[in-house]
């Protein structure tokens, strides 16, 4: 039999290790709060600037030319010159965006399929197709 010296012994030494691993919790917890700000005030976020054309390339045929330009916008969608309005999606998972600090604004303008071109609020360059370049 256990007796009761030992036993008040045992639960105060698992409270005090309770009480240890909660604090070393919360440190961690602060320690990666901390590392989520710094990450945050590196991070620059590209958007889409109205009166800005935006270029792509379509998978399928180099000399096809995807180009928006947006004439207004809100926070989630934006509305091209042609009229047409676009879902704007900051999603940093995507594989063009994965590894880097600057995350970008993205659109789909053909939709959501499987080779379906992404525009990003960097593709500002004036893209020529082969024949005239």
């Amino acid at each position: 039999m256990i007796s009761t010296t030992t036993l008040n012994a045992a639960i105060e030494n698992a409270a005090s290790l309770k009480a240890e691993a909660h604090q070393h919790s919360l440190d961690l917890i602060e320690t990666d709060y901390a590392d989520l700000l710094i990450e945050e005030e590196n991070d620059v976020l590209s958007c889409f600037e109205v009166g800005k054309t935006y270029m792509t390339r379509s998978i399928g045929d180099h000399n096809c030319i995807i180009k928006v330009t947006v004439a207004s916008r809100t926070k989630c969608f934006i509305t091209t010159t042609e009229g047409k309005r676009f879902k704007v999606s900051n999603d940093s998972s995507t594989p063009y965006n994965s590894n880097t600090t600057t995350h970008f604004e993205t659109i789909r303008p053909w939709g959501s399929f499987s080779m379906c071109p992404f525009i990003y609020s960097t593709d500002t360059k004036e893209l020529k197709k082969d024949w005239e370049v």
